[in-house]
Parts: C-alpha cells; structure tokens; sequence
C-alpha cells in the first residue's frame, strides 16, 4: 500500500486500518529509511486525533519523535509534536531545532509564535523578516495577530 492510500484512509476516518497499513511498513526492513520516516509521522498523527478510539498522546510523542529524530524529519511532525507537548520548553527547544534543520519553515515559526510566551514573539516576528520568509499563511494569518497583541 503506498502514503497516498494510507492517507486517504485518514481522511476517511478509517484509522484502524490505515494504523494496520502504516504498522506493516514499519516492520519491513526492505523499507526505506524515509518511508519508515513518513509512516512514524503518520502514526503520530492518527494518535492526535480526537476522534479515534486509541487517541493516545504518548504513543502519539513517541511516533512523532522517532520521525523527528530520523534522518529524514518532517517539519509537520515537529509542530504536531510541539502542540502536543505539555512541557512549553521542551516545545520551543523542539521547534527551535526544527529550524536549524529547516531554516524558514513557516510552519515552525507559527509553532514557534503559538508556543512563545508574549516578550519572546516580538524576537520571533524579527526573525522571521530576518530570513525573508514569504508563506501566505503566516505572513497574513499569524504575524498581523500575534504582531497586534504588542500594540
């Protein structure tokens, strides 16, 4: 079975099986280490959501941080991570990690504005001009209103 099936089994609700599908990927070692990568972050999603009868946020870290300590880390993992970590720190030390690896990553950087506290978003929000990002979703979206709460 190949992501795009597997993923549109999430779509679907259908959970179980894409889990079951995602599972025999994992454990077939003729399996490139970036498939298994993906499927990590896939079965770190399925555990997120709030519909799924086996919702469960440690297996959910667990999955997610096997991806993002991969070879092959998915920037989605990382702020998917971060939303669920309970520890604020260890969230922005994630995320800020995640930059190195992916410098500009908007989607980083809006984990990055949701996780920060007040004095430190205004440092972000310079950072993020610093490098020139130009995603639409972040320019229009987060940094008007995180920007807004300083006024």
């Amino acid at each position: 079975m190949d992501f795009k099936e597997i993923e549109s089994l999430i779509d679907n609700k259908q959970y179980l099986e894409a889990e079951q599908q995602i599972s025999i990927i994992i454990k077939d070692s003729n399996n490139s280490e970036k498939d298994i990568s993906i499927a990590n972050y896939l079965l770190g999603y399925i555990y997120t959501c709030w519909n799924f009868d086996k919702k469960s946020t440690l297996k959910a870290k667990r999955y997610l941080l096997d991806c993002i300590k991969s070879t092959y880390p998915i920037p989605s993992a990382i702020d998917l991570f971060a939303k669920i970590e309970e520890d604020k720190n260890v969230a922005i030390n994630y995320l800020r990690d995640g930059l190195k690896k992916f410098p500009a990553n908007p989607e980083i950087y809006v984990g990055l504005l949701r996780e920060s506290i007040k004095s430190e978003q205004l440092e972000i929000i310079n950072e993020i001009k610093l490098n020139g990002s130009n995603d639409y979703n972040l320019l229009i979206t987060h940094l008007p209103t995180t920007y807004n709460t300083f006024q």
